[in-house]
């Protein structure tokens, strides 16, 4: 950018953005943008910040602008790719992280959103192929290993989604989403006991994670543990009473015990 004036106002919009000042972010790219509207940095710089304020739509337009002035920009696809998924328009966003992927095969990103695109398409195999590819390039990664792990599950092998959750929190014990998804796997596989246990954990540590109260609940009831399984499921429903799953499991905990009419309010609630 030949223009000093122009590259101060993007160095300034950029630190901005960096600092989490997105609107006044926001104001430096759409002025730098207004003089310059090719600008490719700029283009996908103010495409990221519409994705982290979650309007994904309009993100669209700058990132694909970007991706049309420079087809080898992977970053600019990778963002492109994100945008699209988290509209649900999960074909078009394979097809920008395969590219992105094509470009720089060590895109950790664009092979993650592979694989999220391919599970949301239920294409279960390539979903594992891209969260493979993910691990091999990033051991340590426990967010990938996490997800490989969800794809495992999906596809009923129960033993290796065990220890790929187990794996991702040996990387990052810090991690609730995979203390959950372990709960659950052993739970899926029988183990029973162990599943109370890591859930009973997760529940103790982030007592408003509804999806880990959830799961406590369905491995009490698969223990005929039915008093702690009401106790669960009413902590899950505390925090997200639209819980539908939570209120019907609700209702088979309570008919467990014998309390009929509970039983039967909660499945009509």
């Amino acid at each position: 950018m030949a223009d000093p004036e122009l590259e101060q106002t993007l160095q300034a919009a950029t630190e901005h953005h960096m600092a989490g000042r997105l609107d006044q972010a926001a104001a430096g790219y759409r002025q730098v943008l207004a003089a310059r509207p090719d600008h490719g940095v700029t283009l996908h710089r103010y495409g990221i910040l519409l994705i982290q304020a979650g309007q994904f739509e309009p993100a669209l337009a700058p990132l694909s602008r970007a991706v049309a002035l420079d087809p080898g920009a992977w970053w600019s696809l990778c963002s492109l790719g994100q945008a699209l998924e988290a509209l649900g328009r999960s074909r078009e966003a394979l097809d920008a992280f395969r590219r992105a992927a094509d470009l720089d095969p060590k895109c950790l990103e664009a092979w993650l959103g592979a694989g999220a695109a391919c599970r949301a398409l239920g294409r279960g195999p390539e979903a594992l192929a891209a969260y493979r590819e993910a691990v091999a390039l990033r051991p340590d990664h426990a967010e990938a290993r996490n997800d490989l792990g969800i794809v495992l599950q999906d596809a009923g092998r129960q033993g290796e989604a065990i220890a790929a959750f187990r794996q991702a929190l040996e990387r990052r014990d810090d991690f609730p989403l995979a203390h959950s998804n372990l709960g659950n796997a052993l739970l899926l596989d029988r183990q029973v006991e162990a599943a109370l246990a890591v859930l009973g954990s997760a529940v103790a540590r982030w007592p408003a994670f509804a999806a880990a109260w959830y799961n406590l609940g369905n491995a009490a009831l698969a223990g005929n543990r039915h008093a702690e399984a009401e106790q669960a499921y009413r902590k899950a429903l505390d925090l997200v009473p639209g819980h539908g799953a939570a209120r019907n499991n609700l209702g088979n905990a309570l008919q467990a015990m014998g309390r009929h009419e509970e039983a039967l309010a909660a499945y009509l609630s």
